[in-house]
């Protein structure tokens, strides 16, 4: 068509018919719906910070994702999906030998038999140092002194007609200001130990109560199965708690459900924690907790103080059908994690991925967000912020609570990177030991299929007419001679079975697998050789066995125990009202070592004991020294020292040779008179008599 410009798609000309291309009309149509569609509001300057932060902290993180899957998959006992095609292209058998599995579940058992969140602590809660009398006591202290000093030195002067001497005087105020000094003392002393043990007891309760061993023990499965473990808390949460009152007419008790604020601690996913890229420690840089919340969590947060109504009302507008921060991984972690990918891709779900961030954000963006003056006085500092995000909206943000600004979490591995929060997993070490075990026993399996029969060769050019190919037992193979060949038509072959060396080399590197996680001896195998025969040989084994063991205890105390027990203490001592449980405290680490050795312990003690029953040793140790180790070993067997041993108080109180000297300790029958030799003296033994000559 003459006159038309094909890029205007339209007459050139200032002609009445417009002419339009289809190019043309499908632009104008995309145009005309992305005008009408309501345009999303622009992220805050908060929301872009905690944004930004995600993003290039899952692109930090997606290599060690990709690892821990291998590593679940190798836990389950399933091929990568490049090696299983590969194994299915040669064919023959596809077994998997779960050899994994086993030595992760061995080391989560000794780690949970020795950190066992019910029996010992690995803590302490004790006072910083002796108190210091305040100066105002010391001053009512002296007074008193002076006051009762002036009326003894009076009394003395009477008794005696001397007059008061002045040195006496002195002498006299100076004793009893030393002894009523002392007594303070001892008494403060007394007390801060009192506060401390009742600052034990409430720790106690609240890691009792607020799920510390459900969410400890499903951390030491983390630790013993994926790259590291996260433990959160303690953090405020709003629980339901079931009271027993007594109905003041019935007499009788019923239940009654309420709701309290509750410290809580959980177990975080390794998947769920996004570190920055470059920390080494979880105080180090900022992190992002991924939170996957209900929709009826969200309705619970409206009306809560720190929290945006109007963003949580615009989530629940916005995503009615839910929301998730979606990861590369997702589909591949669903389906390890729940052995299904049902429900990962539904239209309707009920989850809202919450960004829970912790980090430093500048002070200027804090105040646009709709933080006041007083909180962010300096608005070019940076200021340690807890942010929470959901999609577009930042629901709440408040400046860190800890003093220390530290976070509410607790990062550590199996065995740990000196310059990473990622360490590694059992299942790391024996990963090559595992593929060359799998190999082992596919080539075992082939080969006792391979052979179980005879493999035949048959030449089907000299079967007879209507015979077939096909083998069962004493079959009659009918065959000619139609091509003037000798030999046989059939002939039969049989592998050779080498399931014997195959099963040696399966057994040397299982051992190795031991070497490296738990020996077998250590999770109590009895088929041991050598010293493993006897019962302190197999003890000395053991311990040794632990040593990898002890080193992952030691992480799990540092950087999981502890802290947590610090953060407990620290929100007791700025918000619970309670001054028996206030002083000059600190958490005192005690060492899981400590815990590893209790059994030993226990053994040598009993030993000892038994080996210091000869009269020298008793003479030696006095009555106080044998009753201090019998208290000793009552301990050790989880018993009450002052109920099995009541007159221990008494015995400790005696002063030093006072058995010596012939003092009986309280409620002991009196001594049983010696017998004596030809002599006169006393029938001990040789060293006994020996002893009693030197000492006389």
């Amino acid at each position: 068509m003459a006159g038309l410009d094909p890029q205007q798609g339209m007459s050139s000309n200032q002609g009445l018919v417009k002419w339009q291309s289809n190019e043309s009309l499908d632009r104008m149509e995309t145009d005309r719906i992305l005008a009408e569609r309501p345009q999303a509001e622009p992220l805050d300057s908060l929301a872009t910070h905690i944004r930004a932060f995600f993003s290039s902290a899952k692109d930090a993180k997606l290599i060690v994702e990709n690892e821990m899957l291998s590593i679940l998959r190798q836990i389950k006992g399933e091929y990568e999906p490049d090696k299983l095609q590969a194994i299915k292209d040669m064919g023959g058998s596809d077994d998997f030998v779960r050899l994994t599995q086993h030595k992760v579940r061995d080391a989560e058992a000794q780690i949970i038999d020795v950190l066992n969140p019910y029996g010992d602590r690995t803590w302490d809660i004790e006072s910083e140092r002796i108190p210091e009398i305040p100066p105002d006591i010391m001053m009512q202290i002296q007074q008193q002194v002076k006051q009762m000093a002036v009326q003894q030195a009076v009394l003395q002067a009477q008794a005696t007609g001397q007059p008061v001497n002045t040195n006496d005087l002195a002498m006299i105020m100076k004793s009893m200001s030393d002894q009523i000094e002392e007594s303070v003392k001892l008494k403060a002393g007394q007390v801060a130990e009192e506060r401390a043990t009742n600052m034990e007891k409430l720790i106690i309760k609240q890691l009792n109560g607020g799920n510390w061993q459900k969410a400890f023990k499903a951390c030491i499965n983390d630790l013993s199965r994926l790259k590291f473990c996260v433990m959160k808390g303690p953090i405020y949460r709003m629980e339901k708690s079931l009271k027993w009152e007594m109905n003041q007419l019935t007499g009788k008790y019923a239940p009654q459900v309420t709701d309290e604020i509750s410290l809580q601690f959980e177990r975080v996913s390794p998947f769920d924690w996004y570190p920055a890229g470059n920390s080494i420690d979880v105080d180090d840089g900022d992190a992002v907790e991924l939170e996957h919340l209900k929709r009826s969590d969200l309705n619970k947060l409206l009306g809560v103080p720190g929290y945006k109504d109007d963003a949580i009302r615009a989530i629940l507008t916005d995503y009615d059908k839910g929301f998730r921060e979606t990861t590369p991984i997702d589909a591949e972690r669903f389906y390890l994690e729940k052995d299904n990918t049902t429900g990962l891709f539904d239209q309707k779900i009920d989850k809202l991925d919450l960004i829970n961030y912790w980090g430093q954000v500048q002070g200027k963006v804090l105040l646009e967000w709709g933080m006041s003056p007083e909180e962010v006085p300096d608005p070019d500092r940076d200021y340690q912020v807890n942010g929470k995000m959901i999609g577009r909206h930042v629901i709440k943000a408040v400046l860190n609570p800890d003093p220390l600004g530290r976070k509410p979490y607790g990062v550590t591995s199996f065995c740990k990177s000196n310059d990473s929060q990622f360490g590694e997993c059992p299942a790391e070490f024996m990963r090559d030991i595992q593929s060359i075990c799998n190999a082992t026993v596919r080539a075992m399996v082939n080969n006792i299929a391979t052979s179980s029969g005879p493999l035949t060769e048959i030449d089907i050019d000299r079967l007879a007419t209507g015979e077939s190919a096909d083998i069962w037992p004493h079959k009659v193979i009918q065959t000619t001679n139609k091509r003037m060949q000798e030999g046989p038509a059939v002939r039969f072959y049989q592998a050779n079975l080498l399931a014997k060396e195959l099963l040696l080399v399966y057994d040397k590197f299982k051992r190795e697998a031991d070497d490296l996680v738990v020996p077998a001896y250590g999770h109590g195998n009895p088929n041991v050789q050598g010293a493993g025969k006897t019962s302190s040989g197999l003890a000395m084994l053991m311990s040794a066995a632990a040593r990898n063991i002890k080193l992952a205890i030691m992480n799990i105390d540092q950087d999981i125990i502890i802290p947590a027990i610090e953060r407990l203490f620290i929100h007791n001592m700025r918000f619970v009202d309670d001054d028996s449980i206030k002083g000059d405290l600190h958490v005192r680490p005690r060492g899981s070592t400590t815990l590893i050795i209790k059994d030993q312990l226990a053994i040598r003690r009993k030993e000892f004991l038994a080996e210091t029953l000869n009269p020298v040793d008793q003479q030696i140790m006095g009555i106080q020294g044998r009753a201090y180790i019998l208290g000793e070993n009552i301990k050790s067997l989880e018993m009450d020292p002052h109920r099995a041993l009541p007159n221990l108080d008494a015995i400790e109180k005696m002063a030093p040779g006072a058995q010596m000297m012939g003092m009986q300790p309280p409620g002991a029958p009196p001594p049983a008179e010696t017998p004596a030799d030809i002599n006169g003296n006393p029938q001990g033994g040789g060293e006994s008599n020996l002893f009693q000559q030197e000492a006389g």
